[in-house]
């Protein structure tokens, strides 16, 4: 799995699936989610509210707080075997943001038409990409 995720991520496909899923999750209009890329992977999300103001989820680049996070809402769990040091942004020193780019990365466009299309074709879209991942994996 953790090859799988690897791929997923430096085609940036992961993202087109997080859209997905924030449409179904939320109730969100597609043509309301941006994806922002985050070099530090500090910030596991953010919502704009209807003041225009930003919320966002801050943590270290490891996924298990984020995913407790979301699997005990609205509580908050703590787990005394994750463990991280206190985030301090002041050493961190800065946080960057870029636009995907949708030529080099059309994975993101891929799940977007296939989110849009409803339907089954996230499924399909899920399961082509498991194949081309494993295919790429295998070197085929």
């Amino acid at each position: 799995m953790e090859k799988k995720i690897t791929v997923d991520s430096a085609t940036l496909f992961n993202k087109g699936l997080e859209v997905i899923e924030a449409h179904y999750l939320f109730g969100v209009d597609y043509d309301d989610i941006d994806i922002v890329i985050h070099l530090q992977s500090i910030i596991h999300s953010m919502i704009e509210t209807q003041d225009s103001s930003v919320l966002a989820q801050l943590g270290w680049p490891d996924m298990r707080l984020p995913i407790l996070y979301t699997l005990s809402w609205p509580d908050r769990v703590y787990c005394s075997e994750i463990t991280w040091p206190r985030l301090d942004l002041c050493k961190l020193g800065s946080l960057t943001f870029k636009a995907p780019d949708n030529i080099k990365y059309p994975s993101m466009n891929l799940a977007n038409a296939a989110g849009r299309s409803g339907g089954t074709m996230t499924g399909v879209l899920s399961a082509a990409n498991e194949k081309a991942v494993e295919m790429f994996i295998d070197e085929k």
